[in-house]
């Protein structure tokens, strides 16, 4: 299972540099609207509430931020050898992704999906990146269905 993201070889839809810039600020509230599309307050609340509820739950140190937003450049820029080898995969796929996600243009999950054999491409209406907790209701079952 792909959910939220793209193909790695440096052939796809940009996010906004607001997008990326706010993703990585550190700024809860900016992520969160990243994650979000901005009807939909309750599920980003819920989300907060929810992850907030961890044992231990803190947020990411500056490190672990540089770490990824590194490795994704990288990812996004096709620089990053596994990106390229998408094609090859042939394990049954599912791809899926909010229509509304400013990090990850839809455009992608459809090429990435072009590129692997067989995939399934699930997409959800009115939902952003963060569309597995938004509709998680909807998605459980996808996900079982799937693997089964």
């Amino acid at each position: 299972m792909l959910c939220a993201t793209f193909p790695g070889t440096g052939k796809r839809t940009q996010p906004s540099q607001a997008a990326v810039q706010a993703l990585t600020s550190g700024n809860v509230q900016e992520v969160m609207a990243d994650l979000f599309p901005a009807n939909q307050a309750a599920a980003r609340q819920a989300f907060m509430a929810a992850t907030a509820a961890y044992r231990g739950s803190t947020s990411a140190p500056a490190a672990a931020i540089a770490a990824q937003g590194q490795a994704a450049n990288e990812w996004l820029g096709g620089t990053d050898p596994a990106g390229r080898q998408a094609a090859t995969i042939s394990a049954p796929t599912l791809i899926a992704d909010g229509t509304m996600d400013g990090l990850d243009p839809v455009a992608n999950d459809y090429a990435l999906a072009r590129l692997i054999a067989g995939a399934k491409l699930k997409l959800y209406p009115d939902a952003g990146h963060a569309f597995l907790f938004q509709d998680a209701k909807a998605f459980v079952p996808v996900i079982e269905s799937f693997l089964s």
